[in-house]
């Protein structure tokens, strides 16, 4: 695999039903979701988003300084509704202000 999201173009793919399928047209290709759906959720919980961010991300090396903290923390409230709360547990978090 090239990262996480994709695979090598020389590699076989198949469908839930076993038929081989085009590695590389994954986004264009026709969903078939009779053996199993994976939903992908960019935020959950803040609990979950902040133990997503110090898992770090498995295809680049990310330094948790204030810029990424920043971009984070705006991801998450961009998507999710800002309470003093979830600002306070996402801070607690990382150990940082804003």
């Amino acid at each position: 695999m090239n990262n996480p999201h994709s695979s090598s173009n020389y590699l076989t793919a198949c469908n839930s039903l076993g038929r081989i399928t085009d590695p590389t047209a994954f986004y264009s290709s026709p969903f078939n979701h009779e053996f199993s759906y994976l939903k992908h959720y960019p935020t959950k919980t803040i609990e979950e988003f902040c133990n997503k961010i110090k898992r770090g991300r498995a295809d680049i090396l990310v330094k948790l300084d204030n810029k990424t903290f920043e971009y984070y923390f705006n991801y998450f409230f961009d998507r999710n509704k800002k309470t003093k709360a979830k600002i306070d547990y996402f801070k607690k978090c990382f150990n940082f202000t804003i």
